[in-house]
């Protein structure tokens, strides 16, 4: 006989002893005992206890709390053993939500009382259930109000426009401005509020995306992101041929230019091409400049754009000069 005969043989053997057949028999009966005990405990009425969670919603950036949120209560319910086990393994006592958007933050604390906990606990349940008690009976949270800065939003990135085309306007924002929180040691040092690192490449269309804000230490903001804004369009060049006009000469002094005209290329969005005419530009050369350059030639200057337009060269951007005096009429 091989070794695992050997262990078959004994294991038959131990189970037909007498003593083992007895034992049997005593936890059978054990069982059916404790089965229907637990029948009956769970068709009778008796009491247990549930953690349920609270979620908060709503809460005011300008507070902050002088301890850590209640994560949860303890409840004790009256109900049939089933009842009770129910909650435990199949509907589950749904989360207490606490919406903190009416809290009147002058108080300096908020008072979730036991009427409100129980009002919200009895739509989570069953009909029959008794609620008989909740721990803490209610909730007391102090909280400090903050100091309040208002901060332009400053991009953190670059926007690569690809070939042919070409970002028209500054990058923009929606908010342009946000609403933050803090200490007032910490907010006096602060200027703007940065947005995250990002980078676009190959941009050939109007960019509209959102886009998260750094994170300060200390301080709380209103807002965790918010919208970038960037035309990005095809760009051609449109080409004027504009009088130079002088400005600031004296009365009796007659400034002229040597070309008296000036040719502006104008690099603008294809949209903006049929919109854009001679008269919304100005072409001027400055008298005044005269006192601060020791040259034959003077600068030129557009003095008059619309605001869109961002990208121009002028040809030529220094002309020759020649003052004269006016004839003096009889």
């Amino acid at each position: 006989m091989n070794y695992q005969d050997q262990i078959k043989e004994k294991i038959k053997v131990f189970f037909q002893n007498k003593k083992w057949k007895e034992t049997l028999v005593f936890c059978f009966f054990l069982a059916l005992s404790a089965g229907f005990w637990l029948l009956q405990t769970l068709q009778g009425e008796t009491e247990m206890s549930f953690n349920v969670s609270l979620k908060y919603a709503n809460i005011p950036p300008k507070i902050a709390f002088n301890q850590e949120l209640p994560p949860k209560i303890k409840v004790t319910l009256k109900d049939k053993g089933i009842v009770l086990l129910s909650y435990l393994f199949g509907k589950k006592i749904a989360p207490i939500n606490i919406d903190l958007k009416d809290l009147d933050i002058k108080e300096n604390r908020f008072v979730i009382s036991d009427y409100f906990l129980a009002k919200e606990l009895n739509k989570a349940l069953i009909p029959t259930t008794i609620l008989l008690a909740v721990t803490p009976p209610e909730l007391n949270i102090q909280y400090d109000v903050l100091k309040e800065k208002k901060l332009p939003v400053i991009f953190n990135g670059f926007l690569l426009p690809a070939s042919g085309f070409m970002l028209f306007d500054d990058v923009r924002f929606n908010p342009s401005e946000i609403e933050v929180y803090g200490p007032e040691n910490i907010l006096d040092t602060l200027t703007g509020i940065y947005t995250q690192r990002v980078e676009f490449e190959n941009l050939n269309e109007p960019l509209k995306t959102e886009i998260k804000l750094k994170p300060i230490e200390g301080v709380k903001m209103e807002l965790n992101g918010v919208e970038l804004l960037a035309n990005v369009e095809e760009f051609t060049e449109k080409n004027f041929n504009l009088p130079i006009i002088p400005v600031n000469a004296p009365q009796k002094l007659i400034l002229r230019t040597f070309p008296a005209t000036v040719i502006v290329t104008c690099l603008l969005p294809l949209s903006q091409y049929n919109e854009l005419k001679g008269s919304d530009l100005e072409v001027t050369v400055n008298y005044q400049e005269l006192d601060t350059i020791n040259s034959s030639t003077i600068p030129v200057n557009i003095t008059k754009k619309p605001t869109w337009l961002k990208n121009f060269r002028l040809n030529p951007d220094k002309v020759e000069y020649l003052l004269e005096q006016k004839n003096e009429t009889p």
